[in-house]
C-alpha cells in the first residue's frame, strides 16, 4: 500500500506545481544512517520508499502561473493545483532522487490577458514526466522530444473561445 508523502521542495515547472518533495539536508556521510533525499513527515524524517506515490497540492497562498509574455506579467494564474508522482529512486543525500510525475490537475484559474473574459480549462499534456530532486532541494521536471512539457489552456474571449498550447 503506497504511503503519501508531504512535501517541501518547490517544483515550478513548468511551475505547474507548488510543492514536490521534502529534501533532506545534504550530507557527505554514506553510512546507513544517512538521510534519504525524499522524506516524509519532516525534513530529515523517514525515507520515502521506492514505489511510493507522492501526492501534493500548492502551498497555501501560492499560485501556478502560465505566462504568455516575456515580461512574466501576462497570463493565466491558478489558485489550485495537485499532482501525483511515483518514487523511482531515493538515495541518501546529497544524491539525486528520481520520480515519474503521473498526474497533474490545475483549477480555479483567472486570466489577465487583454480581451479574455475567463478561463475554461487548463490541462497538463504529455504525462508522465521525469522528475529529479537533489539532496539540496532543487527539483527538475523533464519532458522528451516526442512528449515535451506542455499545457493546453482554453480561454473565453470577447470574440469566442481560443485554445493556447
Amino acid at each position: 500500500m503506497p504511503r503519501y508523502g508531504r512535501t517541501a521542495a518547490g517544483l515550478a515547472a513548468a511551475a505547474l506545481l507548488g510543492s514536490l518533495v521534502a529534501a533532506a539536508p545534504a550530507s557527505a556521510d554514506p553510512s546507513p544512517l544517512a538521510v534519504a533525499v525524499i522524506t516524509h513527515s519532516s525534513v530529515g524524517g523517514p525515507a520515502v520508499a521506492v514505489g511510493d506515490v507522492l501526492q501534493a497540492s500548492l502551498k497555501t497562498g501560492t499560485t501556478a502561473t502560465f505566462y504568455s509574455s516575456t515580461t512574466g506579467t501576462t497570463g493565466v494564474s491558478c489558485a489550485a493545483s495537485s499532482f501525483s508522482a511515483t518514487v523511482l529512486t531515493n538515495p541518501p543525500a546529497p544524491g539525486t532522487a528520481t520520480e515519474r510525475l503521473t498526474a497533474q490537475s490545475v483549477g480555479t484559474c483567472s486570466s489577465n490577458v487583454l480581451g479574455t473574459t475567463g478561463v475554461n480549462s487548463v490541462r497538463v499534456d504529455n504525462l508522465p514526466y521525469a522528475t529529479s530532486v537533489t539532496g539540496g532541494g532543487a527539483a527538475t521536471l523533464t519532458g522528451t522530444t516526442t512528449a515535451p512539457i506542455q499545457s493546453t489552456i482554453s480561454l473565453r474571449t470577447v470574440l469566442g473561445d481560443i485554445t493556447c498550447v
